[in-house]
């Protein structure tokens, strides 16, 4: 809650995940400040999030449709989109739940990886007072969060913003079933104070939320300056940021939890003895997917295509993993 840095570090982290993997789509559907057009320089797109959801309430979103409505996230190559959000607050009700569910399983198609800007109100208690058929403004980041693989909780390094993450946490894990990695934005040990503040705020978060190994990111306000006077991803308009090698290294992470959680699906579904005819059906879909997304980006991209991305490389390793299966921890 607050003013955490969630876009920002939103926009960032799609940047490092495209310098590592590529394939990512950024989606604004923050309906209460959405402000990724804005950050990026691209007040003349038109909200392409919108657009998206009308297509998708009639089933006419396929990739096509999303390139064309998508922009270009500024920097070195084009393959990295975005899905601008509302910059009109009053257009809300045009992100309803339904609708952006559609849009996101057409982002998991088109591209291996979607980062979703969402805003922080995940609260029911509209529901109690307004028709059950009407639109609620916390529904889009409800459904983004029902809807996520892996869920990046941003709290500001200061007691503030470590009691909003604490309570949000809570909320969280009542809500989503997804990986959540910890992410404490704005670190500046003046703000937490002690001897050591790292350990001092890792501790709290631990005692008081059971949030475990936080990643900190490091304040650094010149980098966060550039970066929104140029219209630049902070890895890109400022490289050498320690802001930027911290991201980065959130996304080597997040990239990691994904694989993670392949290997665990695998020895999960064929511990036992391996089902051969489920494995190779659901190998097939995977390499399926990640043709459909060479293709795909091959066409409108043909400069900067995604040749080896999340998909081939689950596809890959999960060839390689049968031999591994069945191999004890010790």
């Amino acid at each position: 809650d607050g003013a955490p840095g969630r876009t920002t570090l939103a926009i960032a982290l799609t940047a490092a995940l495209a310098a590592e993997h590529r394939g990512v789509v950024l989606v604004d559907a923050d309906t209460r400040a959405a402000s990724i057009a804005l950050a990026l320089g691209l007040v003349d797109e038109a909200p392409g999030v919108a657009a998206a959801c009308r297509l998708a309430a009639v089933g006419a979103l396929d990739d096509n449709e999303l390139a064309r409505l998508s922009a270009s996230m500024p920097g070195p190559a084009d393959v990295t989109r975005v899905l601008t959000g509302i910059v009109r607050t009053d257009r809300w009700p045009e992100l309803a739940d339904d609708r952006l569910r559609g849009v996101f399983e057409a982002c998991r198609r088109w591209r291996d990886i979607t980062v979703v800007d969402v805003a922080a109100s995940i609260e029911r208690d509209e529901e109690l007072m307004a028709d059950e058929r009407a639109p609620r403004r916390a529904a889009a980041t409800i459904a983004a969060l029902e809807h996520a693989d892996l869920v990046v909780l941003i709290g500001t390094a200061d007691p503030i913003g470590i009691a909003r993450m604490i309570e949000a946490s809570a909320a969280l894990r009542e809500l989503s079933p997804a990986v959540v990695i910890p992410v404490v934005n704005r670190m500046r040990p003046t703000a937490i104070g002690g001897l050591d503040p790292r350990r001092q705020l890792t501790t709290t978060l631990e005692r008081f939320g059971g949030v475990r190994d936080p990643v900190l990111i490091p304040i650094d306000q010149p980098a966060a300056d550039r970066a929104l006077r140029t219209g630049l991803p902070l890895p890109i308009a400022a490289p050498r940021s320690a802001a930027t090698a911290a991201t980065r290294r959130l996304a080597r992470t997040i990239l990691a939890v994904f694989m993670l959680l392949v290997g665990i699906g695998l020895v999960l579904g064929h511990g036992r003895g391996i089902r051969w005819r489920a494995f190779w059906k659901r190998w097939i879909f995977v390499v399926l997917g990640a043709l459909a997304i060479t293709i795909g980006t091959w066409i409108a991209f043909p400069q900067s295509f995604v040749y080896f991305g999340a998909l081939h490389a689950i596809a890959l390793f999960s060839l390689l993993g049968l031999a591994f299966v069945r191999t004890p921890l010790w």
